[in-house]
């Protein structure tokens, strides 16, 4: 192929481009101006004067490979879209409760704590000081890291299913634009010409299917390159969110810094609760000792017996 050839070649596809382009945007990005309504007032009125192809007579063309595949691919990504808003959503809602909850656990000991002082002051301190942490972490850091969800991944999302409006609208024009396909079809078929006003739907259907196949894969990888930078997006929030944590309580852990082990915290629970056991037996509850429980009836007789003291 020479030069000449090849830049002939080019202008003619430089102008089935601008020509589905402009297709492509009349019947998809238009707006019912006085032309294009009276038209569709005439199309409501008159039915199409041409008798459209009835459910028996159709030619039923199937869709092709391309375009059945993009068009469940379309489905699953904007589902996918739908179902991690919703996730997002829900861990919102839910780490809200969450906070709400742990306050009002901390606001309780804290306030038990001030009323009613104990011999143990510095553990009361303790709970006071956690009680202060959390409620300035639900004031605070919560809403800094809601807004940061919302900031970096809701309206994201949300502008991203925006993305998938217009290719939506397309396939819909397509799909309406399907019957005037079958009908040329069918038309060939039978040796008969097809009309000026078919012939235009029919260039409005090849241009739109054109470009959907065009631009449908470019969004789908845009889409999934997007996905996963709001997925990074996502890890960074949290590890923001836990070094707030791990600030807050600094004022209570002190010099420790490091997460506990579990069986650490298991063997400080049994250490405490053996302290705590011992107090229990100092103030002669008999009843809450382990092992002097014996039969349930034998308890139930010494509850009513001492209730006569």
């Amino acid at each position: 192929m020479t030069a000449k050839d090849a830049m002939e070649l080019a202008v003619v596809e430089m102008g089935k481009a601008k020509k589905n382009f402009e297709f492509v945007s009349r019947v998809v990005g238009r707006k019912r101006k006085e032309s294009d309504a009276r038209t569709g007032f005439v199309h409501a009125i008159s039915k199409r004067i041409e008798k459209l192809p009835t459910f028996s007579n159709r030619l039923d063309v199937p869709e092709g490979v391309e375009y059945a595949k993009l068009d469940e691919s379309f489905g699953d990504n904007y589902l996918r879209i739908q179902v991690v808003l919703r996730d997002i959503d829900f861990y919102m809602r839910q780490i809200s409760a969450c906070m709400n909850e742990l306050t009002q656990y901390a606001s309780s000991i804290e306030l038990v704590a001030r009323i009613r002082p104990s011999k143990y002051p510095p553990v009361e301190s303790k709970w006071v000081q956690f009680s202060v942490a959390v409620r300035d972490l639900q004031i605070v850091s919560l809403e800094r890291h809601l807004d940061q969800i919302r900031k970096h991944l809701i309206e994201p999302f949300e502008r991203v299913m925006r993305a998938y409006e217009n290719p939506s609208l397309a396939m819909k024009k397509r799909q309406q634009r399907r019957l005037d396909y079958e009908r040329s079809e069918q038309l060939k078929l039978k040796g008969k010409p097809v009309d000026g006003k078919l012939q235009e739907a029919l260039d409005q259907y090849d241009a739109l299917d054109a470009a959907i196949k065009k631009e449908l894969p470019i969004l789908f990888s845009l889409t999934g390159r997007v996905g996963n930078i709001y997925l990074k997006n996502m890890v960074n929030i949290q590890v923001t969110w836990y070094f707030h944590w791990k600030e807050k309580m600094k004022v209570i852990r002190g010099d420790y810094f490091e997460m506990p082990d579990l069986d650490d915290v298991v063997s400080t629970f049994q250490q405490d609760y053996l302290w705590a056991d011992e107090k229990l037996i100092d103030l002669d509850l008999e009843i809450l000792k382990p092992g002097d429980l014996g039969d349930f009836s034998q308890v139930s007789d010494k509850r009513d017996s001492s209730s006569y003291i």
